[in-house]
Protein backbone atom coordinates (compact mmCIF):
# COMPACT_ATOMS: atom_id res chain seq x y z
CA UNK A 1 0.00 0.00 0.00
CA UNK A 2 1.43 3.35 -0.31
CA UNK A 3 2.53 5.18 2.36
CA UNK A 4 0.96 8.26 1.03
CA UNK A 5 -2.49 9.39 3.03
CA UNK A 6 -3.73 10.41 -0.12
CA UNK A 7 -7.23 11.66 -1.03
CA UNK A 8 -7.20 11.22 -4.60
CA UNK A 9 -7.89 8.10 -6.53
CA UNK A 10 -5.67 6.43 -8.90
CA UNK A 11 -4.82 9.05 -11.96
CA UNK A 12 -6.66 8.10 -15.51
CA UNK A 13 -9.34 5.21 -16.21
CA UNK A 14 -8.87 2.43 -13.38
CA UNK A 15 -10.69 -0.14 -11.82
CA UNK A 16 -10.88 -2.03 -8.37
CA UNK A 17 -9.13 -5.33 -8.43
CA UNK A 18 -10.63 -5.55 -5.07
CA UNK A 19 -14.76 -4.94 -5.85
CA UNK A 20 -16.06 -1.99 -4.22
CA UNK A 21 -19.06 -3.90 -2.10
CA UNK A 22 -16.15 -6.04 -0.84
CA UNK A 23 -13.94 -2.79 0.72
CA UNK A 24 -17.27 -0.93 2.04
CA UNK A 25 -17.37 -4.05 4.51
CA UNK A 26 -14.62 -3.00 5.93
CA UNK A 27 -15.97 0.17 7.01
CA UNK A 28 -16.16 1.75 10.24
CA UNK A 29 -19.39 1.59 11.85
CA UNK A 30 -20.69 -0.52 8.57
CA UNK A 31 -24.35 -1.70 9.38
CA UNK A 32 -24.30 -4.02 6.05
CA UNK A 33 -27.41 -2.63 4.87
CA UNK A 34 -28.26 -3.21 1.40
CA UNK A 35 -28.45 0.50 0.12
CA UNK A 36 -24.77 1.01 1.36
CA UNK A 37 -23.14 -2.41 0.04
CA UNK A 38 -24.80 -1.81 -3.11
CA UNK A 39 -24.26 2.09 -3.82
CA UNK A 40 -21.60 2.00 -6.28
CA UNK A 41 -22.30 5.85 -6.87
CA UNK A 42 -18.80 8.11 -6.28
CA UNK A 43 -19.20 11.15 -4.43
CA UNK A 44 -19.08 14.79 -6.42
CA UNK A 45 -16.46 17.23 -5.31
CA UNK A 46 -17.82 20.79 -4.49
CA UNK A 47 -17.76 23.66 -6.34
CA UNK A 48 -14.14 24.40 -5.02
CA UNK A 49 -12.93 21.04 -5.74
CA UNK A 50 -12.78 19.83 -2.55
CA UNK A 51 -13.78 16.31 -1.42
CA UNK A 52 -17.46 16.01 0.12
CA UNK A 53 -17.32 15.38 3.49
CA UNK A 54 -19.34 12.27 3.14
CA UNK A 55 -17.11 10.51 0.87
CA UNK A 56 -16.41 6.82 1.66
CA UNK A 57 -13.54 5.99 3.69
CA UNK A 58 -11.95 3.30 5.50
CA UNK A 59 -8.73 2.23 7.56
CA UNK A 60 -5.27 1.05 6.04
CA UNK A 61 -2.66 -0.22 7.63
CA UNK A 62 0.84 0.33 5.98
CA UNK A 63 2.96 -2.34 6.37
CA UNK A 64 6.15 -1.10 5.27
CA UNK A 65 5.70 2.31 7.65
CA UNK A 66 3.32 0.50 10.18
CA UNK A 67 1.53 3.82 9.61
CA UNK A 68 -2.61 3.11 10.34
CA UNK A 69 -4.29 6.12 8.18
CA UNK A 70 -7.95 6.71 6.98
CA UNK A 71 -8.48 6.98 3.45
CA UNK A 72 -11.22 7.25 0.60
CA UNK A 73 -11.73 3.82 -0.59
CA UNK A 74 -11.74 5.09 -3.63
CA UNK A 75 -7.88 5.19 -3.47
CA UNK A 76 -6.76 1.72 -3.24
CA UNK A 77 -6.93 -1.23 -4.87
CA UNK A 78 -6.94 -0.01 -8.67
CA UNK A 79 -5.02 -0.94 -11.46
CA UNK A 80 -5.14 0.91 -15.03
CA UNK A 81 -8.45 0.25 -16.92
CA UNK A 82 -8.84 -0.50 -20.72
CA UNK A 83 -11.20 1.91 -21.61
CA UNK A 84 -8.53 4.06 -21.82
CA UNK A 85 -7.49 2.30 -25.09
CA UNK A 86 -9.67 4.13 -27.96
CA UNK A 87 -9.49 1.95 -29.99
CA UNK A 88 -12.17 -0.58 -29.77
CA UNK A 89 -14.07 2.24 -27.02
CA UNK A 90 -17.62 0.31 -27.92
CA UNK A 91 -16.90 -2.95 -27.63
CA UNK A 92 -14.83 -1.69 -24.46
CA UNK A 93 -18.09 0.27 -23.07
CA UNK A 94 -20.36 -2.50 -23.78
CA UNK A 95 -17.87 -5.06 -21.97
CA UNK A 96 -17.77 -2.70 -18.41
CA UNK A 97 -21.44 -2.22 -18.15
CA UNK A 98 -22.92 -5.80 -18.85
CA UNK A 99 -19.84 -6.26 -16.27
CA UNK A 100 -20.94 -3.64 -14.03
CA UNK A 101 -24.60 -5.43 -14.12
CA UNK A 102 -22.72 -8.85 -13.72
CA UNK A 103 -21.34 -6.47 -10.18
CA UNK A 104 -24.39 -5.86 -8.63
CA UNK A 105 -25.97 -9.54 -9.07
CA UNK A 106 -23.01 -10.54 -7.45
CA UNK A 107 -23.07 -8.35 -4.71
CA UNK A 108 -26.52 -8.62 -3.95
CA UNK A 109 -25.95 -12.15 -3.62
CA UNK A 110 -22.93 -11.80 -0.86
CA UNK A 111 -25.35 -9.37 1.11
CA UNK A 112 -27.99 -11.77 1.25
CA UNK A 113 -25.14 -14.66 2.63
CA UNK A 114 -23.70 -12.11 5.34
CA UNK A 115 -27.56 -11.85 6.22
CA UNK A 116 -27.90 -15.15 6.75
CA UNK A 117 -24.99 -15.79 8.97
CA UNK A 118 -27.00 -16.09 11.89
CA UNK A 119 -28.47 -19.26 10.92
CA UNK A 120 -26.63 -22.48 10.93
CA UNK A 121 -26.58 -22.68 7.11
CA UNK A 122 -25.96 -20.53 3.73
CA UNK A 123 -28.22 -21.03 0.73
CA UNK A 124 -28.30 -20.25 -2.73
CA UNK A 125 -30.20 -20.48 -5.52
CA UNK A 126 -29.20 -22.28 -8.72
CA UNK A 127 -29.07 -18.80 -10.42
CA UNK A 128 -27.19 -16.81 -7.57
CA UNK A 129 -24.20 -19.55 -7.79
CA UNK A 130 -23.89 -19.35 -11.64
CA UNK A 131 -23.74 -15.50 -11.24
CA UNK A 132 -21.28 -15.44 -8.31
CA UNK A 133 -19.01 -18.06 -9.89
CA UNK A 134 -19.23 -16.31 -13.00
CA UNK A 135 -18.49 -12.86 -11.57
CA UNK A 136 -15.21 -14.44 -9.71
CA UNK A 137 -13.76 -15.89 -12.90
CA UNK A 138 -14.29 -13.46 -14.75
CA UNK A 139 -12.65 -10.66 -11.78
CA UNK A 140 -9.75 -12.49 -12.79
CA UNK A 141 -9.83 -12.75 -16.05
CA UNK A 142 -10.92 -8.92 -16.56
CA UNK A 143 -7.64 -8.20 -13.91
CA UNK A 144 -5.02 -5.51 -14.33
CA UNK A 145 -2.87 -8.32 -14.94
CA UNK A 146 -4.72 -10.27 -17.46
CA UNK A 147 -6.38 -6.77 -19.31
CA UNK A 148 -3.00 -4.91 -19.79
CA UNK A 149 -0.38 -8.06 -20.37
CA UNK A 150 -3.13 -9.81 -22.98
CA UNK A 151 -1.09 -8.85 -26.22
CA UNK A 152 1.71 -11.14 -24.54
CA UNK A 153 -0.66 -13.62 -23.02
CA UNK A 154 -2.32 -14.46 -26.50
CA UNK A 155 1.02 -14.03 -28.22
CA UNK A 156 2.09 -16.04 -30.97
CA UNK A 157 5.52 -15.05 -32.11
CA UNK A 158 6.97 -18.05 -30.70
CA UNK A 159 5.29 -21.34 -30.30
CA UNK A 160 2.27 -21.27 -27.71
CA UNK A 161 -0.30 -24.81 -27.68
CA UNK A 162 -3.32 -22.01 -27.90
CA UNK A 163 -1.66 -20.46 -31.14
CA UNK A 164 -3.24 -22.52 -33.77
CA UNK A 165 -6.53 -21.88 -32.02
CA UNK A 166 -5.91 -17.82 -31.94
CA UNK A 167 -4.86 -17.76 -35.22
CA UNK A 168 -8.17 -19.42 -36.30
CA UNK A 169 -10.62 -17.17 -33.99
CA UNK A 170 -8.78 -14.27 -35.40
CA UNK A 171 -10.05 -14.88 -38.83
CA UNK A 172 -13.31 -16.34 -38.05
CA UNK A 173 -14.54 -13.56 -35.85
CA UNK A 174 -12.62 -11.26 -37.45
CA UNK A 175 -10.82 -9.84 -34.67
CA UNK A 176 -7.75 -7.55 -35.17
CA UNK A 177 -5.38 -7.80 -32.38
CA UNK A 178 -5.00 -9.22 -28.80
CA UNK A 179 -6.87 -6.52 -27.41
CA UNK A 180 -9.78 -7.28 -29.62
CA UNK A 181 -9.34 -11.45 -28.89
CA UNK A 182 -10.04 -10.51 -25.01
CA UNK A 183 -12.67 -8.40 -25.81
CA UNK A 184 -14.35 -11.00 -27.79
CA UNK A 185 -13.40 -13.74 -24.60
CA UNK A 186 -14.83 -11.22 -21.98
CA UNK A 187 -17.91 -10.51 -24.56
CA UNK A 188 -18.85 -14.34 -24.84
CA UNK A 189 -18.54 -15.04 -20.96
CA UNK A 190 -20.90 -12.22 -20.20
CA UNK A 191 -23.47 -12.65 -22.91
CA UNK A 192 -23.68 -16.79 -22.21
CA UNK A 193 -25.32 -18.46 -19.04
CA UNK A 194 -22.78 -20.04 -16.85
CA UNK A 195 -24.57 -23.57 -16.98
CA UNK A 196 -24.66 -22.92 -20.75
CA UNK A 197 -20.74 -22.35 -20.83
CA UNK A 198 -20.19 -25.37 -18.32
CA UNK A 199 -22.26 -27.63 -21.04
CA UNK A 200 -20.13 -26.60 -24.12
CA UNK A 201 -16.83 -26.87 -22.17
CA UNK A 202 -18.23 -30.76 -21.40
CA UNK A 203 -19.31 -31.60 -24.72
CA UNK A 204 -15.93 -30.18 -26.12
CA UNK A 205 -14.34 -32.89 -23.51
CA UNK A 206 -16.66 -35.64 -24.78
CA UNK A 207 -15.83 -35.12 -28.32
CA UNK A 208 -12.22 -35.14 -27.85
CA UNK A 209 -12.36 -38.17 -26.05
CA UNK A 210 -11.90 -37.46 -22.13
CA UNK A 211 -10.37 -35.43 -20.37
CA UNK A 212 -6.64 -37.42 -20.29
CA UNK A 213 -6.96 -36.33 -23.98
CA UNK A 214 -7.67 -32.64 -23.39
CA UNK A 215 -4.55 -33.06 -21.21
CA UNK A 216 -2.05 -34.08 -24.10
CA UNK A 217 -3.73 -31.32 -26.54
CA UNK A 218 -3.21 -28.58 -23.39
CA UNK A 219 0.83 -29.71 -24.07
CA UNK A 220 0.56 -30.84 -27.65
CA UNK A 221 -1.51 -27.89 -28.98
CA UNK A 222 -4.94 -26.81 -28.76
CA UNK A 223 -7.50 -28.06 -31.46
CA UNK A 224 -8.40 -24.40 -33.78
CA UNK A 225 -11.88 -25.93 -33.86
CA UNK A 226 -12.74 -26.67 -30.03
CA UNK A 227 -14.02 -23.61 -27.90
CA UNK A 228 -11.04 -22.81 -25.55
CA UNK A 229 -13.16 -20.22 -23.97
CA UNK A 230 -15.94 -22.50 -22.35
CA UNK A 231 -13.10 -25.27 -21.38
CA UNK A 232 -11.30 -22.88 -19.86
CA UNK A 233 -14.20 -21.82 -17.86
CA UNK A 234 -15.83 -24.96 -16.99
CA UNK A 235 -12.35 -26.59 -15.59
CA UNK A 236 -12.16 -23.88 -12.80
CA UNK A 237 -16.22 -24.48 -12.81
CA UNK A 238 -16.12 -28.45 -12.43
CA UNK A 239 -12.56 -28.95 -10.77
CA UNK A 240 -12.93 -26.68 -7.16
CA UNK A 241 -16.43 -26.98 -4.95
CA UNK A 242 -17.85 -23.65 -3.47
CA UNK A 243 -17.73 -23.36 0.46
CA UNK A 244 -17.73 -20.81 3.36
CA UNK A 245 -15.54 -20.19 5.89
CA UNK A 246 -16.72 -17.71 9.13
CA UNK A 247 -13.98 -16.17 11.26
CA UNK A 248 -13.73 -17.55 14.66
CA UNK A 249 -15.15 -15.66 17.67
CA UNK A 250 -13.03 -12.30 18.36
CA UNK A 251 -11.05 -12.35 15.04
CA UNK A 252 -11.75 -11.20 11.56
CA UNK A 253 -10.39 -11.49 8.19
CA UNK A 254 -8.27 -8.71 6.86
CA UNK A 255 -8.10 -7.48 3.51
CA UNK A 256 -4.80 -7.04 1.38
CA UNK A 257 -4.25 -6.60 -2.23
CA UNK A 258 -4.16 -10.47 -2.72
CA UNK A 259 -7.06 -10.97 -0.61
CA UNK A 260 -9.95 -11.60 -3.70
CA UNK A 261 -8.51 -14.45 -5.40
CA UNK A 262 -5.45 -15.77 -3.47
CA UNK A 263 -4.04 -19.26 -4.72
CA UNK A 264 -3.23 -21.66 -2.07
CA UNK A 265 -1.76 -25.21 -1.57
CA UNK A 266 -0.41 -27.65 -4.36
CA UNK A 267 -1.59 -31.04 -5.56
CA UNK A 268 1.11 -33.30 -7.03
CA UNK A 269 0.33 -32.77 -10.34
CA UNK A 270 0.69 -28.72 -9.69
CA UNK A 271 -3.00 -27.62 -9.58
CA UNK A 272 -3.75 -25.43 -6.97
CA UNK A 273 -5.84 -26.31 -3.91
CA UNK A 274 -7.69 -23.82 -2.62
CA UNK A 275 -8.40 -20.21 -4.28
CA UNK A 276 -9.87 -18.22 -1.57
CA UNK A 277 -11.79 -14.66 -1.67
CA UNK A 278 -12.16 -12.04 1.15
CA UNK A 279 -15.75 -10.88 1.60
CA UNK A 280 -16.13 -9.13 4.64
CA UNK A 281 -14.17 -9.09 8.24
CA UNK A 282 -16.32 -11.95 8.98
CA UNK A 283 -16.59 -14.50 5.74
CA UNK A 284 -14.12 -15.79 3.24
CA UNK A 285 -16.04 -17.57 -0.11
CA UNK A 286 -13.26 -20.70 -0.55
CA UNK A 287 -13.05 -22.90 -4.07
CA UNK A 288 -11.68 -26.07 -2.81
CA UNK A 289 -10.46 -28.64 -5.14
CA UNK A 290 -13.20 -31.47 -5.43
CA UNK A 291 -10.44 -33.85 -4.57
CA UNK A 292 -10.10 -32.80 -1.11
CA UNK A 293 -13.83 -32.20 -0.57
CA UNK A 294 -13.94 -35.00 2.66
CA UNK A 295 -13.76 -33.36 5.88
CA UNK A 296 -11.06 -36.11 6.59
CA UNK A 297 -7.99 -34.84 4.11
CA UNK A 298 -6.07 -37.01 5.97
CA UNK A 299 -7.55 -40.02 4.40
CA UNK A 300 -6.00 -38.55 1.05
CA UNK A 301 -2.16 -38.79 2.25
CA UNK A 302 -2.09 -35.09 2.06
CA UNK A 303 2.22 -35.41 2.62
CA UNK A 304 2.07 -37.33 -0.22
CA UNK A 305 -0.66 -35.64 -2.59
CA UNK A 306 -0.12 -31.98 -1.46
CA UNK A 307 0.83 -29.28 -0.19
CA UNK A 308 -1.23 -27.02 1.78
CA UNK A 309 -1.57 -25.30 5.32
CA UNK A 310 -5.55 -25.35 4.69
CA UNK A 311 -6.35 -28.31 3.63
CA UNK A 312 -7.10 -29.85 7.52
CA UNK A 313 -9.89 -27.07 8.04
CA UNK A 314 -13.46 -28.55 7.39
CA UNK A 315 -15.27 -27.36 4.09
CA UNK A 316 -18.30 -29.75 3.50
CA UNK A 317 -19.18 -30.11 -0.02
CA UNK A 318 -22.78 -28.30 -0.48
CA UNK A 319 -25.40 -29.89 -0.98
CA UNK A 320 -28.37 -29.27 -3.39
CA UNK A 321 -32.20 -28.90 -3.06
CA UNK A 322 -32.36 -31.64 -5.47
CA UNK A 323 -30.81 -34.54 -3.19
CA UNK A 324 -33.06 -33.07 -0.87
CA UNK A 325 -36.19 -33.55 -3.58
CA UNK A 326 -34.82 -37.09 -4.18
CA UNK A 327 -35.50 -37.64 -0.48
CA UNK A 328 -38.91 -36.67 -0.67
CA UNK A 329 -39.90 -38.22 -3.77
CA UNK A 330 -38.59 -41.74 -2.70
CA UNK A 331 -40.34 -41.67 0.52
CA UNK A 332 -43.98 -40.53 -0.97
CA UNK A 333 -43.15 -43.33 -3.50
CA UNK A 334 -42.95 -45.66 -0.73
CA UNK A 335 -45.86 -44.55 1.18
CA UNK A 336 -47.75 -44.79 -2.28
CA UNK A 337 -46.91 -48.50 -2.26
CA UNK A 338 -47.83 -49.33 1.05
CA UNK A 339 -51.41 -47.93 0.93
CA UNK A 340 -51.56 -50.48 -1.73
CA UNK A 341 -50.72 -52.65 0.87
CA UNK A 342 -52.56 -51.62 3.14
CA UNK A 343 -55.86 -52.05 1.16
CA UNK A 344 -54.89 -55.20 0.55
CA UNK A 345 -53.77 -56.33 4.33
CA UNK A 346 -56.87 -54.40 6.30
CA UNK A 347 -56.62 -53.09 9.39
CA UNK A 348 -52.83 -54.41 9.88
CA UNK A 349 -52.00 -52.99 7.11
CA UNK A 350 -53.45 -49.65 7.93
CA UNK A 351 -51.27 -49.77 11.38
CA UNK A 352 -48.28 -50.49 9.49
CA UNK A 353 -49.03 -47.36 7.16
CA UNK A 354 -49.79 -45.22 9.81
CA UNK A 355 -46.23 -45.61 11.32
CA UNK A 356 -44.47 -45.08 7.87
CA UNK A 357 -46.99 -41.49 7.48
CA UNK A 358 -45.10 -40.54 11.21
CA UNK A 359 -41.90 -41.31 10.23
CA UNK A 360 -41.95 -39.16 7.17
CA UNK A 361 -43.73 -35.82 8.83
CA UNK A 362 -40.75 -36.31 11.55
CA UNK A 363 -38.87 -35.65 8.74
CA UNK A 364 -40.70 -32.49 7.31
CA UNK A 365 -39.99 -31.19 10.63
CA UNK A 366 -36.20 -31.15 9.91
CA UNK A 367 -36.11 -34.60 12.52
CA UNK A 368 -34.71 -36.83 9.90
CA UNK A 369 -33.73 -34.87 6.20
Amino acid sequence: MPTQNSDNPAPGPYHHFVPLFVVRRFQDGDDSSISNVTNNIKKETSSNNSLSLNIERTHVFDLSTTILSTRPIDSFYTCPNVSKNGTYSNKIKRVEEDMSRLETKATETTHRLHASLSSSELKLTRLELGLLRKFLFLFHYRSGHRSSTSSSSYQTQSWDPLQDWIRKRKRDRGLKDSMDLWLDGMQYYLDTPHQAIVAEGEGVVQRLGGEMKVEMMKRMGVNPNVNWHALEYMFVANDYFIGFWEAAEGTEFALGNSSFGLWEGLTMDSNYIHRIFVLSPRLILVLRNGVFGLNNPNALSPTFFLKSKLVSIPLQLPQTDSQRRKRRVSRLERIRWFMRLARLGGMCGWRILGRIVWRYLRGLMGLRF
